[in-house]
């Protein structure tokens, strides 16, 4: 437009010079001159005339192309100021948004932390449960062991009072009701045939405990107990305690203390354990119970009793500890719950709702943003603030 007006301008002062030119040369030409043709003079001057008006024209439409000029100028500078304020808004929205992002990560960062504690003592929580289970599982087997052992008790003790008071045994040695007893008692409670010290024991009483008593029921001197029995002599005797004595050395061979419970039973027949009283002391000494074939059975069922009574207490002192590991690990699952997982899942909830505050305002930025970005922005977000606000006072 600028370059039209120029060129409008510029054949103005051409027609005009050109007028200028053709009155000087009338004038110069003075009175002698013949009159100029009123016919070419007519055709110059509509011919001026005619530019004249288009001049005119002209002149008319550059000044409506200027105006038009300054009122597209001064709409740009409005746009460009509207702009330029739109890019200082987008900007600080911008800036605010990026703030909100590093308050999300942060947050995020956080839970991802919490997230990683409460994974840990979830394992922990979850090894302490298996304990507890794992020691519900061995009470229950203690449980059952110990009311199969009182059954098989009650077993043997019905077949024990068979083997006393059946016709069969009536009338039997005593060696051989020893026999039949030992045979009678529950597999767990005894072993044949047992290596120690590089020797076999026939038999040998296990306690509960893994400890055994070695018990000897074997006896030689049948013509020493028949001289006793018919002469009484001093001789027969001393030669009855002597045999007591080397049967109670062989015995006392037995004694490991890895193996044994620290002491080993000869039974023998109810005239040796008369006639060799004296020597039971020394044999006691020595680690090594004397007992006649009639005190067999009393005094195995004795033993059998307090190795029950033993297992019943150690399972009892098991079950005891078992219970209070139980206890401890309820224990430490509530104070879990009530302690650091009762504060981890406070922080997460505090953490939620700080994420949904920095979430709103992250949208309402978005929201701005959005605005700015459509035709009549800044006056849609004004309006809108204004909603809100009343929305809030209200």
């Amino acid at each position: 437009m600028e370059g039209t007006a120029i060129a409008l301008l510029a054949a103005s002062g051409v027609i005009l010079l050109a007028l200028g030119v053709l009155l000087g040369r009338l004038l110069a030409r003075g009175p002698a001159a013949p009159p100029p043709d009123l016919g070419s003079l007519s055709a110059t001057l509509a011919l001026l005339q005619e530019a004249a008006r288009s001049h005119a024209q002209q002149l008319q439409e550059l000044g409506r192309s200027v105006r038009e000029i300054a009122l597209t100028t001064g709409q740009l500078q409005t746009r460009l100021q509207t702009s330029e304020e739109r890019h200082g808004q987008l900007s600080a929205g911008l800036e605010k948004l990026n703030l909100v992002v590093g308050e999300l990560r942060s947050g995020l960062a956080a839970i991802h932390r919490q997230q990683d504690q409460t994974a840990g003592r979830l394992d922990h929580l979850q090894q302490a449960l298996a304990a507890a289970q794992q020691t519900l599982s061995e009470l229950r087997r203690s449980d059952e062991e110990a009311r199969r052992q009182q059954e098989e008790l009650g077993r043997f003790v019905a077949r024990l009072d068979a083997i006393l008071t059946g016709s069969a045994s009536r009338g039997a040695a005593g060696e051989h009701i020893l026999e039949t007893f030992l045979e009678q008692l529950p597999a767990e409670f005894k072993v044949f045939d047992l290596p120690i010290r590089n020797r076999r024991v026939e038999f040998a009483f296990r306690l509960p405990n893994g400890k055994h008593v070695p018990v000897d029921s074997k006896w030689v001197g049948a013509r020493q107990l028949t001289e006793l029995d018919e002469t009484a002599s001093a001789e027969a005797r001393r030669e009855l305690e002597q045999l007591l004595d080397q049967r109670v050395e062989e015995v006392r061979a037995y004694l490991d203390p890895d193996l044994t419970l620290g002491f080993a039973v000869i039974a023998v027949p109810d005239a040796v354990y008369r006639w060799t009283q004296r020597r039971h002391a020394h044999a006691l000494a020595k680690g090594v119970i004397v007992i006649s074939y009639s005190m067999a059975i009393p005094y195995f069922l004795t033993l059998l009793h307090l190795a029950l009574r033993f297992l019943r207490d150690e399972e009892t002192m098991r079950i005891s500890q078992l219970a209070h590991q139980l206890e401890q690990a309820l224990q430490a699952i509530q104070q879990e719950l009530n302690g650091r997982y009762a504060k981890g899942l406070t922080m997460l909830q505090n953490s939620r709702d700080a994420l949904a505050e920095q979430t709103a305002r992250a949208l309402g930025t978005l929201r701005q943003l959005q605005t700015l970005g459509q035709p009549g922005g800044p006056a849609a977000l004004a309006e809108r603030n204004e909603d809100e606000a009343s929305a809030q006072s209200e």
